[in-house]
């Protein structure tokens, strides 16, 4: 019996002492294919956002996101190249934002009007974007 309980209390030590991180970002969480934009998803993932293109006519991007409410703010900008270490997205590079739906290259505010487990309507101050999880 001694032994069953130890075991036990070890197991227990074991589970509580594990962590690990977790997202609170709902029905926001996952791929979204941009409806209207061939080709072209976003995709939501802790605090990080990846912005891919399947046809490979504009980089993968990414950036750093906040879900606050109704509000989803997009930060820090970068082209998504792990070799040469995620550089920032520069003002002659702001082009390629604009396919996505970013026109601001520091930090771009979208209201949320409708997110659900399948679809999603953001607006910014230029531009209205509707999306489909995949």
């Amino acid at each position: 019996m001694k032994r069953v309980l130890f075991y036990i209390i070890i197991g227990m030590g074991l589970l509580t002492s594990c962590s690990s991180e977790s997202s609170n970002n709902g029905d926001l969480d996952g791929f979204w294919l941009m409806t209207g934009r061939p080709g072209l998803s976003w995709s939501f993932q802790g605090k990080i956002l990846e912005f891919r293109d399947v046809n490979q006519i504009h980089p993968d991007l990414m950036a750093k996101f906040r879900h606050e409410g109704n509000l989803l703010i997009v930060y820090d900008l970068r082209k998504l190249d792990r070799d040469a270490g995620d550089l920032p997205v520069t003002e002659s590079e702001a082009e390629d934002l604009r396919a996505y739906g970013i026109s601001n290259l520091e930090e771009e505010q979208f209201q949320i009007k409708q997110l659900t487990s399948d679809d999603m309507h953001l607006e910014s101050s230029s531009e209205s974007l509707y999306f489909r999880k995949y």
